[in-house]
């Protein structure tokens, strides 16, 4: 989608939507109105979304119940109600900043964090209330201070152990949880392409599809790094490899530029095209 859109009075479902480049005065791709409300389900993403020049995606007035799975880079501003249902899945990586700001942000979500996190801050601002929880993360803790109202969370890079733990409760044997943990640890390998296939592979974890373990497993065993200091040597020397074994498991999903992985349907677009235009 190429142009902001105004929703005013309505209900609207958007499922497996990309809203990219779009600029407005409010709101870089959708403005959302007092009494109108909009349904994100199935898988939506949001880029490079401009409103008077700033990164913005959405601004709501009204109500937003997400209960599929949301990439944003320019994040939600507004005075409006905010809502994730269980089993929803957020990607939003703004360090430093606010993700989401409303009048009531609110529900429990899945959040996906990028590889090399570890350190970074985001806020959560609701004027009313500010109720919004993570599920567990397996790959990072994500804490929060102790405002009520205007919270900044903290993500911390859990132990390799724990890591690894969660990992193979996961359905990854130990080989492949210690290469997704070296991973998580190295925000770039210089490597575009191995970079966006790293994002997938750790999307896809902390996302825990238990369908997707066996295709990580796979994946894993051809890059095969299982410390943090030859991840990078790993992603330029296999990177043939790694892509051969990606387009046979990996295919592109209905919207073009989506990448999912084909055993277990898992959501990791956003990952991959940023990983991919960075």
């Amino acid at each position: 989608m190429s142009s902001s859109v105004n929703f005013l009075l309505a209900f609207f479902s958007a499922s497996d939507f990309a809203f990219v480049s779009n600029s407005a005065g409010y709101g870089g791709a959708i403005y959302n109105e007092d009494g109108a409300t909009i349904v994100f389900a199935g898988t939506n993403t949001f880029s490079n979304n401009t409103a008077n020049g700033e990164l913005n995606d959405i601004y709501n007035d009204g109500i937003l119940n997400i209960s599929g799975d949301l990439t944003l880079d320019g994040g939600i501003t507004g005075n409006g109600v905010v809502n994730f249902e269980n089993g929803s899945s957020l990607l939003a990586n703004m360090n430093g900043e606010a993700i989401i700001t409303g009048a009531k942000v609110t529900g429990t979500t899945n959040l996906v964090l990028d590889n090399g996190s570890d350190g970074n801050t985001f806020k959560i601002k609701g004027t009313e209330e500010n109720t919004l929880k993570f599920t567990d993360n397996v790959l990072f803790d994500i804490k929060s201070d102790a405002e009520e109202l205007n919270k900044t969370w903290t993500i911390t890079r859990k132990s390799v152990a724990e890591q690894t733990a969660g990992l193979e409760k996961a359905g990854l044997d130990s080989s492949a949880a210690k290469t997704i943990a070296a991973i998580s640890a190295v925000k770039t390998t210089g490597n575009a392409a191995a970079d966006a296939l790293f994002a997938g592979l750790t999307a896809a974890a902390q996302l825990g599809d238990a369908e997707a373990a066996e295709t990580i497993n796979e994946v894993a065993k051809v890059i095969n790094p299982e410390s943090e200091a030859v991840v990078q040597s790993a992603a330029v020397s296999t990177q043939n490899i790694i892509n051969d074994l990606a387009v046979e498991r990996m295919d592109m999903g209905r919207n073009g530029g989506d990448l999912s992985l084909s055993s277990g349907g898992v959501w990791v677009q956003g990952l991959f095209n940023r990983a991919k235009s960075g």
